[in-house]
């Protein structure tokens, strides 16, 4: 993977993760009205209606449970690639790395607000990627 795949990486985690919270919702949403039984099939004597609706909302559970947990992992996996574009000595190379990949700014919106030319960002965000590369080299 090269730093620029890694540092890509970042926005496409705040895509999972609103698409996560998304699903989310859509099952509590669910467990709210566990699914209807028809009571003409049912017996009588038996607890297959209780049983059914606790399995339906213990399934609803456990599968809330693992997309927090993938959640959690998406977030330390945003905070390390946060650390590391922190660590760049240079404030200019780190500025353009955060803008353009933690903000998803694109290199012109950064040129316009740094009162630079685009072939200026160019530079800088190349040099940005090769000190970052050589400090993490394949570490990714």
């Amino acid at each position: 993977m090269t730093a620029k795949e890694y540092l890509n990486q970042y926005s496409r985690l705040d895509g999972n993760i609103l698409a996560n919270n998304a699903e989310l919702k859509r099952l509590r949403e669910l467990s709210q009205s566990p699914p209807s039984v028809n009571l003409s099939r049912e017996k009588v004597s038996g607890g297959n209606i209780s049983d059914r609706v606790g399995g339906f909302v213990s399934q609803i559970v456990d599968f809330e449970r693992e997309i927090e947990e993938e959640n959690l992992s998406f977030i330390k996996k945003k905070q390390e690639i946060r650390e590391r574009i922190n660590s760049i000595y240079d404030e200019e190379l780190k500025l353009v790395l955060k803008l353009h990949y933690l903000n998803s700014l694109n290199l012109s919106r950064i040129a316009e607000d740094m009162s630079y030319s685009y072939r200026h960002v160019f530079r800088i965000h190349k040099n940005a990627i090769d000190t970052f590369q050589k400090k993490y080299g394949d570490d990714f």
